[in-house]
């Protein structure tokens, strides 16, 4: 059987044994929604944010159902009792506005994959968390302390409800 649909983080392999169709010409892949850039081997975030100026509860469930978890925002829209096609409310729809001029930002952002290196010398992790009302968010950040005494900093994991 041959294998198809590869991508590689670095030019060479270690699958000389194996037959499949190199179909990864171009350096970025979507995988599980979200791109990865192959020549850098980061994740990164590509948004199109809606150019709608009248926003609607639907508008609303098309575009965060694609950016991230909407139960705070939707939930709001479904206390205000909105049909679907109901213009929103104008201090809500501000609101809505806000966010989506602040989407292209998160185009900036560039995950690196993998994160250890060869001199490196010890790890710390360290973990936050913070509630509110309204939900709570956690976070482990991963201190890398390299043998050039340069320390790397990485968001290891992140959750919130």
């Amino acid at each position: 059987m041959s294998l198809h649909k590869w991508c590689f983080s670095h030019s060479t392999n270690n699958f000389s044994d194996l037959h499949f169709d190199q179909s990864c010409e171009e350096s970025i892949t979507k995988t599980v929604g979200v791109l990865w850039n192959s020549s850098s081997d980061t994740f990164c975030f590509k948004v199109s944010p809606s150019t709608n100026h009248i926003f609607t509860k639907g508008d609303v469930l098309s575009q965060i159902a694609c950016i991230f978890d909407p139960k705070f925002f939707m939930q709001q829209l479904w206390i205000l009792k909105l049909e679907w096609h109901e213009k929103l409310p104008v201090s809500v729809a501000a609101e809505w506005a806000s966010f989506v001029q602040s989407l292209p930002v998160s185009e900036r952002l560039k995950i690196p994959r993998f994160v250890l290196s060869e001199n490196l010398e010890s790890i710390i992790l360290y973990g936050f968390s913070d509630a509110s009302e309204k939900g709570f968010g956690a976070v482990i950040l991963m201190f890398l302390l390299l043998k050039t005494t340069v320390t790397v900093i990485v968001n290891f994991c992140a959750a919130s409800q």
